[in-house]
């Protein structure tokens, strides 16, 4: 099974390249003009027998690109991809940073849910009941 990270890399490289998250120390030159950045937490969800069944990832996408470029089709390919991972229809949100600046690029994220069920199983491996 592909962990979540997997999956939305999988999902989204050939839109633009994708990574967990980057630091702040990246900032600058060296960064792609087009990116995409996710986080994610989780929450228990659906529970049986006092326990969650599954895990609920609670995940944001954020799409970076250049300042003043078309990027409708681009922001339709995530939502695509998205959707085709987790079944739900992302929401779409643009990201305006407050800065003295001017914003040299556009910030948009994607919000949405994805469960993935728990496997309760012991150090040796066998099934917890």
């Amino acid at each position: 099974m592909q962990t979540i990270n997997e999956s939305l890399i999988g999902a989204l490289q050939d839109i633009a390249p994708a990574c967990y998250w980057e630091l702040d120390e990246e900032e600058g030159d060296g960064r792609p003009r087009r990116r995409i950045l996710f986080n994610y937490n989780t929450v228990p969800d659906i529970f049986g027998d006092n326990a969650p069944v599954f895990e609920k990832y609670l995940i944001q996408v954020h799409y970076f690109c250049p300042k003043g470029e078309n990027s409708l089709a681009a922001r339709q390919k995530i939502k695509l991809a998205l959707f085709a991972l987790s079944e739900e229809w992302p929401d779409e949100i643009l990201v305006q940073r407050v800065s003295k600046k001017a914003p040299e690029e556009q910030h948009y994220c994607f919000e949405f849910t994805y469960l993935i069920p728990i496997e309760w199983s012991g150090e040796d491996g066998k099934i917890i009941d």
